[in-house]
């Protein structure tokens, strides 16, 4: 089973400070593979900073909601930029940042690939992407013509932009067995002159609102040890749409003025989405999210609803402190049922979000209100100093508060609702090259079926060395089943990187589980290793291998693996039962406007005759997969970074 779509978070330091890389080589991949693989079901994050790094930000003409589009840069660092570029006048090299009080040399780092000094080149620039995919064997579902259409993924993207003021996005893409070669389109076109307080979209867009209660980005929050910025986000934060998700984001208009202290945005949505109707087909049981039309099943649910959004927001923000106030109104074209409220075609939202404090300590916090009756609530405290971070969230929904585009905390696409918890980050930094982490969360149902609410407690302990060239890590990482027995889930991981130069790296990782229950551990072990290979013959070409082997003897101790993929994309692979893995990427470059991908994976697994479930079933026990990737970019920006 292969997960493979779009992720949320941002980019924390170790990904870069210490890579050895060079400025044009922004390693995504290490920072994807530091979350729990289980909750990464999203690549919109990915793409986001693979677009900011292609089109950097101009730092000599940037406002402040400019620079807030860099994911993990909060308020307070942002405004210093702005006073040192106003104190200085222009910026000739971005290195002068560095004498910016507080802006350390690891966070300049991050901030190197989405800045520079010069502006984007007058003339026009454009893009085209085309990605091919195709499994081999074909599933149950081509052989007894379940699927309509082809057997292989069709993906198209094309970017323009004209200078720093206009972009504009395209996409469209079909699924495996979808008989529609343009199943889904996307349009996106933002205009934002430089150096004015105003900007606007059209057409699909992602927005952002105070914690994300009620209107979040597709991606949500997963959770892992070394995670600063989930106390650093910004509270009004809206992006065209870049990827394929066919379900998280709006479409129709987004307004956004920035009068003096104040911003004002105003936004439109109206858009048909796939949903499960009652058997009278007067109510709606259940929105779909997968995006697939390959079955008559599924093409009888499509776009067979509609949902339209209107809302506005006011801001007002100082040096160290911040409040927004927001309305939303939804309304579904038939009443959407859900577990603990009677079904409704219309969902009403106030919320009042706020920003307190510094760099080093703070408060921020979202209060949300739906229909005037059921909150839900996120309040976050953290300090920072001398090396030392802590970091506590409350959090609270009523189980009658729900909010499709919210995002429940910890979660990637779960929205807020029935839930009460908390959760306990710290960090410390003993030595330049040492750095140890752990957080504890816990949270529970307010209202179940059940007589005793089930609570749900993860432990994580991590623990990273770096040197010149190497990097060790190590983590521990506790799980309680979500069921009222006392047993928990172990979860090993030892990880090491060599990186000698810019040419070669190799990476290994063991990963270890196993079930502890009234004292004893349950069953025996189950493990995965990898060892991954990239060598970079030159500037042109470069090749990755890994090979993977594991050997899980119950679903209940099942891994998940983060695995390098095309751009655009990355994987996430569940593994179970015995079996192996290997991939081969390919990646060459002709004349600094096109770039070329191969990549070539199988799964093996010996003690299995078939794969998959359902329509889904492969009959053989090995599965190929061939994915191709070519990026067009005839006139590359030259104007200098």
């Amino acid at each position: 089973m292969v997960h493979r779509s779009a992720i949320f978070m941002a980019v924390f330091w170790i990904l870069f400070s210490r890579c050895g890389l060079a400025r044009d080589t922004l390693d995504l991949e290490l920072f994807l593979e530091s979350f729990q693989s289980e909750t990464v079901v999203q690549s919109d994050l990915l793409i986001r900073l693979q677009e900011l790094a292609d089109q950097p930000i101009h730092v000599n003409t940037a406002r402040l909601a400019d620079l807030l589009r860099i994911p993990f840069l909060d308020r307070q660092t942002a405004q210093a930029i702005l006073a040192y570029r106003k104190s200085r006048g222009k910026i000739d090299r971005l290195e002068e940042l560095i004498a910016i009080p507080g802006l350390t040399p690891d966070l300049f780092n991050l901030l190197k690939p989405f800045l520079r000094t010069h502006p984007h080149s007058a003339r026009a620039q454009w893009e085209y992407r085309l990605q091919w995919r195709q499994r081999l064997p074909l599933a149950r579902g081509y052989a007894e013509k379940r699927y309509s259409g082809t057997p292989f993924y069709l993906f198209h993207k094309f970017r323009m932009q004209w200078s720093d003021a206009w972009q504009l996005h395209l996409v469209w893409e079909k699924d495996p067995g979808e008989a529609n070669w343009f199943d889904f389109g996307s349009f996106a076109i933002r205009y934002r002159p430089p150096a004015k307080g105003w900007q606007v979209f059209m057409g699909d867009y992602n927005l952002q609102l105070g914690q994300g209660l009620v209107i979040n980005r597709a991606y949500g929050q997963p959770l892992y040890a070394d995670s600063p910025y989930l106390f650093r986000q910004s509270h009004l934060d809206g992006s065209p749409k870049f990827s394929v998700n066919e379900w998280a984001f709006l479409r129709g208009g987004l307004l956004q003025l920035e009068p003096g202290r104040g911003t004002l945005l105003l936004f439109f949505s109206r858009m048909a989405r796939d949903g499960i109707f009652s058997a009278d087909s007067s109510r709606i049981q259940r929105i779909v999210n997968t995006g697939l039309h390959r079955t008559p099943a599924e093409q009888a649910g499509h776009r067979n609803f509609k949902e339209t959004i209107a809302g506005s927001g006011w801001q007002l923000s100082g040096t160290q402190w911040e409040f927004l106030t927001t309305l939303v109104i939804v309304h579904y074209s038939h009443p959407v049922e859900r577990e603990w409220a009677a079904a409704s075609s219309r969902w009403t939202y106030a919320t009042l979000a706020h920003r307190l404090g510094s760099a080093a300590a703070g408060w921020n916090g979202e209060v949300a209100l739906l229909s005037g009756r059921y909150p839900a609530t996120r309040q976050l405290f953290f300090l920072q100093q001398r090396g030392f971070r802590y970091g506590l969230v409350v959090y609270y929904s009523h189980p009658e508060f729900w909010a499709f585009h919210g995002r429940e905390f910890g979660e990637m696409t779960r929205s807020p609702g029935n839930r009460v918890g908390y959760f306990l980050q710290a960090g410390w930094q003993p030595a330049e090259n040492v750095s140890l982490s752990g957080y504890y969360h816990v949270h529970r149902p307010v209202r179940q079926a059940d007589t005793f609410p089930a609570y749900r407690k993860s432990l994580q302990l991590q623990g990273t060395v770096r040197g010149s060239a190497t990097e060790l890590l190590l983590r521990w990482t506790r799980k309680q089943r979500p069921d009222l027995a006392r047993t928990m889930r172990h979860e090993f991981r030892l990880q090491w990187r060599f990186h000698p130069g810019k040419r070669f790296r190799l990476r290994q990782r063991l990963e270890i589980t196993r079930l502890w229950s009234q004292g004893r551990f349950l069953l025996s072990y189950g493990f995965s290793l990898y060892h991954q290979l990239t060598y970079r013959v030159d500037q042109r070409f470069q090749v990755d291998f890994r090979w993977t082997q594991f050997q899980i003897p119950d679903y209940s101790l099942r891994m998940y693996e983060y695995e390098p993929d095309l751009p655009d994309n990355f994987q996430v692979s569940l593994w179970n039962d015995r079996g192996y893995r290997w991939f081969i990427r390919l990646k060459y470059r002709w004349r600094s406007s096109v770039d070329l991908f191969l990549k070539i994976s199988q799964r093996f697994y010996p003690d299995r005759s078939t794969l998959g479930s359902n329509w889904d079933t492969i009959p053989q026990n090995r599965v190929t997969d061939i994915r191709l990737y070519l990026r067009l970019k005839p006139h590359p920006d030259k104007t200098g970074q």
